[in-house]
């Protein structure tokens, strides 16, 4: 976990001196992004790995769906309180997902951050606040999330087109009771329809592995949010690659669109 603040602060240095080309395809953050993702080197001699490195290609040249809907940017300043009242009253006030441009999410959502890698077919990104309707305020249980796909969002079924989801919610995770839990935490999810919860990867902090109806979720904390990954047809291991690449959102904003 230092380790991989540590990278972070660095990324957000070089970010802050350039442009777009920091996450493009030729530019330093892919092999910044590639090495936070990357596995911790084993220091065993005697053994080696045939699997295959997992299909992720850098993040730099996604196309953000819902940029057309942003609100906000001829503010000069915007708080949090006003980017999701914005964003409510723009929308039918009835879903309790709102499709909504990343950069308005950025501002009801400061610091939040997105794999730095994703599966190699990924094209486009969706994002959304999520709210819940009674209130206008954004839900408890989430708040908002972002679906990868290979083609035009909407255009097929999920099942084909939708690589992966990320959902966040606040990091509300008692830290306390974490350390005392024997279970290496999974009883916080007992108030959920989890199937099985198993410890994540060591490296990744406070993390799980849980079971639900929809399938294997990566869970993770940062301290501002918790962060919950589903790839589909894809292997665990591209879902933990991901989160190992995790980059502040705003850095990625600047990489420009899909080419080709």
């Amino acid at each position: 976990m230092v380790r991989t603040l540590a990278l972070l602060a660095v990324g957000l240095l070089a970010a802050g001196c350039g442009d777009g080309a920091f996450l493009s395809d030729e530019g330093p953050g892919v092999r910044w992004v590639a090495e936070a993702s990357a596995p911790p080197a084993s220091t065993s001699t005697t053994t080696t790995s045939t699997e295959p490195p997992p299909p992720i290609v850098p993040a730099g040249g996604l196309g953000w769906w819902n940029d057309p809907l942003e609100l906000l940017a001829d503010e000069e300043v915007v708080g949090p309180d006003r980017a999701i009242g914005a964003v409510w009253a723009a929308s039918s006030r009835t879903d309790r997902y709102v499709q909504v441009a990343v950069d308005d999410l950025l501002l009801a959502l400061p610091g939040l951050t997105f794999p730095g890698m994703v599966p190699d077919d990924t094209e486009w990104v969706t994002s959304q606040l999520v709210f819940a309707p009674s209130t206008g305020s954004l839900a408890e249980d989430q708040v908002a999330a972002f679906g990868m796909w290979s083609e035009e969002p909407y255009t097929s079924p999920r099942a084909q087109a939708q690589r992966a989801v990320l959902a966040i919610a606040y990091d509300d995770i008692d830290r306390a009771a974490l350390a005392l839990d024997p279970e290496n935490g999974c009883a916080w999810f007992r108030a959920r329809d989890v199937i099985a919860c198993n410890p994540g990867p060591a490296d990744l902090g406070p993390s799980w592995w849980i079971d639900t109806f929809e399938g294997p979720t990566l869970v993770w904390l940062d301290g501002l949010y918790r962060y919950e990954l589903r790839v589909r047809g894809l292997p665990g291991s591209v879902a933990e690659a991901m989160a190992r690449s995790m980059v502040p959102l705003d850095v990625l904003r600047g990489a420009g669109p899909v080419s080709g």
